[in-house]
């Protein structure tokens, strides 16, 4: 996975519209739009930084996908495909105690 789906995938997991995730990075909306989804956009590492900091990951992360283990990803990647009501359940689900393991 590179470094913009990466981004994208994190966007989307965070429940993030890309409105709403531009505004609070004080960039333009266009400008994220550009960022995750054009190969050849070439962004500023501070603009980079500014969706870093929204995320809570560093640059590296981003770049590397370190310290996101490969199960998280996947995670992210599956959470991501689904509709609003499956998330919706599998968020009621995991907030309740019935998933957790007694041991």
């Amino acid at each position: 996975m590179d470094w913009r789906e990466r981004l994208k995938l994190l966007i989307q997991n965070r429940g993030y519209k890309i409105t709403e995730f531009s505004e609070k990075c004080g960039l333009n909306r266009d400008y994220v739009s550009r960022i995750t989804n054009n190969p050849k956009s070439n962004p500023k590492i501070d603009s980079l930084q500014a969706c870093c900091d929204e995320l809570g990951i560093s640059l590296g992360q981003l770049f590397t996908g370190d310290n996101l283990s490969d199960t998280r990803e996947e995670a992210i990647s599956i959470i991501s495909k689904m509709g609003q009501k499956e998330v919706a359940a599998l968020t009621k689900t995991l907030k309740s105690d019935d998933w957790k393991d007694e041991n």
